[in-house]
């Protein structure tokens, strides 16, 4: 696991009682040698420049400068060193800020043994990606060394798009990751519309970590952090990556580091479902061209048909395949002169499905369950079990 035999971890905590914990702790992990117990963020750096533990475990409260700060500092200047936080709960904001300063993991001060274990595992595995970038030929082990750890699954993604707003397209890719799960098949929902994602929202899953947690540490991203960062939603069974928790967060998430994370979450799912916003970002953008297939989402207005239009006129000057689009009509009333015939015909493209207006799909967001949950004899809820039929006939 670690390039040397042991590994070295400092603890740094202020609290005689958190310090003799994690002392005792660490002596019954075979793999740890414990370097030394120190109370301050200064006395921890010195010791960190010259004998550069692998693993420091600190606590969120330090006299002289808080825990967050210091795992800032020490992951700037000593890459090669792993920082996990601890604090007396699990709060969602100090977790989350933890992740963001750099830390490995977040436990609390009553963590179990084997918990502690896990984190320390973690942690030296993310050591040595760290010294084998150091070490000749290692810029591969940047991108390969924690890819190289997940399953060999290979699975599927499909990003649920619209050029138009309001048209329906988070109801259909939360509805839709949902008639996909079964006992047999596992699927992630991924909020990718980066400003304003609200899936978290409509599922009733509140949640202060996201697709940004995984974004900002792409190179480190292994099997068990992608887990920590992910929402079970236990109604449904599918695991949710929630939206930034704030508009102006949504830049830090780059194209490229979405398609990594698509392509990690591919090994780990067999579907993923993607869910966006009408503009199309860096990160929508890797979305579209990685996807195995794009749910594009139109209805009977003028306006929507219009901009699917346009979007298809796009679609083809990046030169990609209309085989990879299957066209739903959502919101459809039959009464209406623009038929899906005349819709087909328009965009040349065929509408694969049409998904009728329903008072219960409005009345199941203000509820936030989705009707695939609430009531799968409703006639969208059929429909939406017969797109994820041809979801699957489409994607094999």
């Amino acid at each position: 696991m670690a390039i040397t035999d042991r590994l070295k971890v400092l603890i740094v905590a202020s609290t005689r009682g958190v310090t003799d914990r994690f002392e005792r702790l660490l002596g019954f992990i075979e793999t740890v040698e414990l370097l030394n117990s120190v109370g301050t963020a200064q006395d921890a750096l010195e010791i960190i420049h010259e004998a550069h533990p692998d693993i420091v475990l600190v606590d969120v409260n330090l006299p002289d400068m808080g825990g967050i700060q210091f795992t800032e500092m020490v992951r700037r200047d000593n890459p090669e060193t792993q920082v996990i936080v601890t604090a007396l709960d699990k709060l969602g904001e100090l977790v989350l800020n933890a992740m963001r300063s750099g830390a490995s993991d977040f436990v609390t001060h009553d963590v179990s043994l084997d918990e502690l274990r896990a984190a320390i595992q973690r942690a030296g595995e993310l050591a040595t990606v760290e010294k084998r970038k150091r070490l000749p030929g290692g810029e591969t082990a940047k991108i390969t060394g924690t890819v190289e750890e997940l399953p060999e699954k290979k699975g599927r993604v499909m990003v649920v798009y619209s050029p138009k707003g309001g048209v329906g397209v988070t109801t259909i890719a939360i509805n839709l990751a949902i008639a996909l799960q079964d006992p047999e098949t596992t699927v992630a929902l991924v909020d990718g519309d980066m400003q304003y994602g609200d899936v978290s929202l409509l599922l009733n899953e509140i949640t202060s970590l996201s697709v940004l947690d995984l974004a900002t540490r792409i190179y480190e991203v292994d099997a068990r952090m992608v887990e920590d960062v992910m929402v079970l939603h236990r109604s449904s069974g599918i695991h949710l990556l929630a939206a930034p928790p704030r508009p102006e967060l949504a830049e830090k998430v780059e194209g490229e580091h979405f398609a990594m994370i698509l392509d990690h979450l591919r090994h780990l799912f067999d579907y993923v479902v993607v869910n966006t916003s009408v503009y199309i970002s860096d990160a929508c953008l890797a979305a579209l061209e990685h996807a195995d297939l794009v749910i594009l989402v139109c209805t009977q207005d003028i306006a929507a048909i219009r901009n699917t239009r346009s979007f298809l006129g796009i679609w083809e000057n990046l030169g990609k395949s209309k085989d990879r689009l299957m066209l739903v009509l959502n919101r459809y009333v039959k009464k209406r002169n623009i038929t899906p015939e005349k819709i087909s015909e328009r965009l040349t493209l065929p509408v694969a499905i049409t998904i009728e207006e329903d008072e219960l799909v409005f009345r199941s967001l203000t509820l936030g369950i989705p009707f695939m949950l609430s009531d799968k004899g409703s006639t969208p809820a059929q429909e939406i079990q017969e797109l994820a039929n041809k979801v699957r006939i489409e994607l094999g």
